[in-house]
C-alpha cells in the first residue's frame, strides 16, 4: 500500500470515529432525559399560555422563572411569544473539546423539547464559568481558528414524534453537513 492509501486509511478512521463519537452522544442524550423523566416537566410546558415562555435550563435541573419575573424579561427584550429558548449555564468548560459536542447537544435538546412541546424554536444562550484551553490543545485551537467558516448544516427531526421519551437515533438527520478534515487532540487529565 503507498502513502497516500496509509493517509487516507487514517483519514477514513478518524472520521469513522468521529461519527462514532456523535452517535454516542445523541444516545447519551435520549438516555439522559429518559433517566431523568423529563416527560412531566416538558407536559407543563404544552400548559403555557402566549405570554409564557421557559428560558432557563441549567445542569442542576429544569426551572422557570417567576412569572412576574418572566413576563418582565419577556416584554424588556421584545421576545416573540411561542418559542422555547434555552439558557444553560456550564461551570467548567474544556474549550478545545468539550464545548463545541455541550454546544451541539443542548441545542439538539432545545430542538426536540420544542417540537414535543408545539413551540418554535428560540435561542441556545450558553455561558460559562471556568473556560480552560489545556497547553496540549494551543496549537490544535489555533489550526480551528485558522479555518474558513462553511456553512451550517440543518437539523432535521422526525416531525411525528411527540414525546420526548419517544426520540431514537434514527429520529435526526443532519443535512448539507460539510466539516473540515479531523484535528487530532488528546483528552487531558
Amino acid at each position: 500500500m503507498d502513502l497516500e492509501g496509509i493517509e487516507l486509511g487514517i483519514e477514513l478512521k478518524a472520521l469513522r470515529n468521529e461519527i462514532k463519537k456523535k452517535e454516542a452522544e445523541i444516545a447519551r442524550l435520549v438516555k439522559v432525559i429518559k433517566e431523568n423523566d423529563l416527560e412531566d416537566e416538558i407536559e407543563g410546558l404544552t400548559e403555557l399560555t402566549d405570554e409564557e415562555i421557559i428560558n432557563l435550563i441549567s445542569e442542576y435541573g429544569m426551572d422557570a422563572l417567576n412569572k412576574d419575573a418572566r413576563d418582565k424579561w419577556i416584554k424588556d427584550n421584545n421576545i416573540p411569544t411561542r418559542r422555547l429558548h434555552l439558557k444553560w449555564h456550564q461551570r467548567s468548560c474544556d474549550l478545545g473539546l468539550g464545548i463545541p459536542f455541550n454546544i451541539a447537544s443542548y441545542a439538539l435538546f432545545t430542538i426536540m423539547i420544542a417540537q414535543v412541546t408545539d413551540l418554535e424554536v428560540g435561542d441556545f444562550i450558553h455561558t460559562f464559568g471556568d473556560v480552560h484551553l489545556y497547553n496540549n490543545h494551543i496549537e490544535q485551537a489555533k489550526e480551528q481558528l485558522s479555518r474558513e467558516f462553511r456553512p451550517l448544516p440543518k437539523m432535521k427531526v422526525n416531525s411525528k414524534i411527540k414525546n420526548i421519551n419517544e426520540f431514537e437515533y434514527e429520529d435526526f438527520e443532519l443535512i448539507n453537513y460539510d466539516p473540515h478534515p479531523h484535528i487530532k487532540a488528546s483528552v487531558s487529565i
